[in-house]
């Protein structure tokens, strides 16, 4: 427990740490914004409403590369730090956004692999048994079998994935020390000699972390509900003006309903992400310390 504070307070050390922090932040606010507006798109949401966010989303979707990339770096920069033994996060400055172009091939190709991953072992099995169901014409307990199947087939998939993700992080933290993209990274099977030199401490740090993101995340539901809650207020003032219970739906989700609530919608999407970023760099802090100390000796003795 006391070095998962430690590795949240490290956040928050060093030369203006507030300062520091409203930067990252803001790198955070487009995605925000985007997060802001698509809280209102649903089936129900009316026509005109939709004719007014789709525009501005796409034209958000594409504004939001420079700060993806910079998210990008920001995360690599955040590995070489600690493996420098520095506390605090990253300075905010352009040069992310070139380290994020730098990682961006690494990070493709292992998007790639979890994309064919799902084709492989989940998609093509799932369809092959819905297409054993069809050819049962509906055989009651063929159909119950085939469902269960489908259970265990998915939960054993997404365990694996639970399971083999730690590991992609001594990909990154290698990357970071040199930002050289090496064949090595790009092998799928790196992750197989990462299990053998440190499965325990990784999973430890896994399974921490993962208890510590439901604390966090559950503090930061509990304060950007406020601002969901004031936001729907809005929609609940133009429904009860509504002159009739017909208009009262579609005043509810009228465009200048969603303007007037975004700044609410953007700000409990913005405490989200920044929580979920927190404890993202906090898990990054233990894994750089569980590549120096079990990882890095072995790929030295070589």
């Amino acid at each position: 427990m006391e070095r998962i504070l430690k590795a949240f307070k490290d956040l928050y050390v060093g030369e203006k740490p507030f300062k520091a922090h409203a930067a990252w932040m803001l790198l955070m606010l487009i995605p925000a914004l985007i997060g802001g507006f698509g809280a209102w798109l649903d089936k129900e949401t009316p026509k005109e409403t939709l004719v007014f966010l789709l525009p501005i989303i796409i034209l958000l979707l594409c504004v939001a590369i420079v700060p993806a990339f910079m998210l990008a770096g920001f995360g690599i920069e955040f590995y070489r730090l600690r493996l420098e033994g520095k506390t605090g996060i990253p300075k905010i400055t352009f040069d992310l956004f070139n380290k994020g172009l730098q990682v961006f091939p690494l990070g493709f190709v292992w998007c790639f692999y979890y994309f064919l991953a799902m084709v492989l072992f989940l998609f093509l099995p799932i369809g092959a048994l819905v297409g054993v169901g069809i050819a049962s014409n509906g055989d009651t307990a063929t159909v119950i079998l085939l469902i269960l199947l489908g259970i265990v087939l998915g939960t054993v998939y997404f365990v694996g994935v639970m399971v083999l993700s730690p590991f992609l992080n001594y990909v990154f933290i290698q990357f970071s020390k040199d930002y050289k993209n090496k064949a090595e990274y790009f092998n799928p099977f790196i992750i197989f000699i990462y299990m053998k030199q440190a499965f325990k401490s990784t999973m430890l740090v896994m399974l921490k972390m993962i208890l510590a993101s439901f604390a966090v995340n559950m503090a930061a539901q509990m304060v950007s509900m406020i601002f969901v809650v004031l936001a729907l207020a809005f929609s609940a003032i133009a429904a009860v003006s509504a002159p009739t219970e017909a208009a009262a739906e579609t005043a509810a989700m009228s465009p200048i309903v969603v303007l007037l609530a975004l700044p609410f919608t953007t700000i409990a999407s913005l405490i989200q992400t920044y929580a979920t970023a927190v404890v993202t760099c906090a898990a990054s802090d233990m894994y750089v310390e569980v590549y120096k100390n079990e990882i890095e000796p072995m790929q030295n003795r070589f």
